[in-house]
């Protein structure tokens, strides 16, 4: 028996943007369960080594094999039966959140019998996921938060759901990903040199992703406040201003009044010249990215 492990990237829709979880979670076949292990095949989601020779080119009669055998529907069947018999916690979490990558259409190769992504389904396992896992910290328990901040019937959830958000992501500090991280198999666990400092990186760039989805829900709001005859009501995206100065939601927030001033009151026009509104915050980049672009640790 291989022990396969999955590297899983969901892509996400919050707001307006999809947002592609960039550190990634491991799912590990720790005790070799044959459903796990028909699963990952079926869903093409294992390593790229499991397609590498000794040699380290790719073993293409093993990779065209495993791409012609694909099928989304059969994963799903073997997932759900994985489900059912494990006892782990976290391991539940991962495969949720790999179905709803799924479902999303967050996969490398077409393994959904849908182009279509099928939403309730990727909010039931959302949930299902913080249900089993609220406090642990990982990028499927992150991931469920996002899904959930998707777009609402009514704007105004879409803009609160994403303001509690992005709250949430800037409320973690490295003690907490320490602390309360999601492992990847049972027993005890040593983290990676570089992992807290990744997940750090991670919620940062989904918080500016948060606060850019947010700057365009209040907007949204705003040209949505009434007939076009009449002043739009921008209170949001003052708002914005007000509670997070500094930011990349308040620098957008900005820029939307400015694009919006002929439709403004008047009284909103004296508020808006009140604000002094810094140069734009620099987006956030991976350890990585910092290192290919030259910057250097203090």
């Amino acid at each position: 028996m291989f022990e396969f492990r999955a590297i899983c990237k969901c892509t996400i829709l919050i707001g307006i943007v999809f947002v592609v979880s960039n550190t990634g979670f491991a799912i590990v076949n720790y005790d070799n369960h044959p459903d796990l292990e028909k699963a990952m095949i079926y869903d093409l989601s294992i390593r790229p080594d499991y397609f590498r020779k000794p040699n380290g080119q790719r073993d293409e009669e093993r990779y065209d094999q495993a791409v012609e055998d694909a099928n989304g529907i059969e994963a799903v069947k073997h997932y759900l039966a994985y489900i059912e018999d494990v006892d782990e916690s976290f391991q539940r979490v991962r495969i949720y959140a790999r179905l709803i990558d799924i479902y999303t259409g967050g996969v490398s190769h077409k393994v959904t019998s849908s182009d279509k992504i099928d939403r309730p389904t990727a909010i039931m396992y959302a949930r299902k996921i913080l249900a089993e896992e609220p406090t642990r910290i990982g990028s499927a328990t992150i991931d469920a938060r996002a899904v959930l901040t998707s777009k609402r019937k009514a704007p105004k959830e879409s803009y609160y759901a994403l303001m509690d958000y992005r709250d949430w992501l800037l409320s973690i500090d490295a003690e907490q990903v320490r602390d309360n991280f999601l492992p990847s198999r049972p027993g005890s666990h040593k983290l990676a040199g570089d992992y807290v400092e990744n997940m750090m990186s991670n919620l940062q760039q989904r918080a500016y992703t948060a606060e850019l989805n947010l700057a365009r829900e209040a907007y949204t709001l705003a040209r949505t406040s009434g007939p076009r005859s009449r002043p739009v009501d921008a209170k949001h995206l003052f708002e914005l201003i007000d509670k997070y100065p500094g930011t990349t939601a308040a620098f957008q927030a900005h820029r939307y009044l400015i694009d919006l001033k002929p439709s403004l009151t008047e009284r909103a026009l004296k508020k808006l010249d009140k604000y002094k509104v810094d140069e734009e915050p620099r987006r956030p980049v991976s350890p990585k990215m910092k290192s290919s672009l030259g910057y250097r640790k203090k």
